[in-house]
């Protein structure tokens, strides 16, 4: 990708770089560690205001509409939409963005893992790489163990081998995809 898909600058004049949408991102995560289930069950009020951003709020897994608000707090603060698949299903993410995806752990992306005997999965947001096998994350309904049903935000060590029982596919490249959407928009 040329270093001009990965900046646009806008109406103002201002430019913006897909770098400092992923601090954005990566920020806006930061921001939500110690948010925790209330009375657990997949519910609270920051985990409700998560998973409306995709549909109601109905004490369902929330690992991905805690990205899903990622994406649309960022974007709400840049003036563009969502450019984000609307779902909750990791699966249906992944399978809706095929061509946003990344093989690599960047900052700010939204990294894809799914269960090795079903379709279920997780999600979290990318906050460093340190090489190709390990990246560090901050992910919204997981555990100190790292799973995929946990209670809270925490950050969380993870491996392109994945976990025992959950496979990585790979990463949705979500700072670009922003950048794109303020690109389509002509913000």
């Amino acid at each position: 990708m040329d270093n001009q898909e990965r900046q646009y600058r806008t109406k103002s004049g201002a430019t913006i770089t897909v770098d400092h949408v992923a601090s954005l991102i990566v920020s806006w995560a930061e921001a939500q560690l110690g948010v925790m289930e209330e009375g657990g069950n997949n519910m609270g009020r920051e985990i409700e205001r998560y998973q409306s951003i995709v549909g109601k709020a109905e004490g369902e897994s929330w690992c991905l509409a805690f990205c899903q608000a990622a994406a649309h707090d960022v974007c709400q603060s840049l003036g563009c939409k969502n450019p984000l698949y609307p779902t909750e299903g990791c699966a249906e993410l992944w399978d809706k963005h095929p061509t946003d995806r990344l093989s690599v752990a960047l900052p700010g992306t939204i990294m894809i893992q799914k269960e090795y005997t079903s379709w279920h999965g997780h999600a979290g947001i990318v906050t460093a790489s340190s090489n190709y096998d390990f990246f560090d994350t901050i992910e919204g309904n997981t555990n100190e163990t790292g799973g995929r049903e946990g209670d809270g935000v925490y950050r969380k060590k993870r491996t392109m081998k994945g976990t025992s029982t959950r496979a990585c596919l790979g990463f949705i490249d979500l700072p670009q995809l922003i950048v794109n959407q303020m690109r389509k928009e002509g913000i």
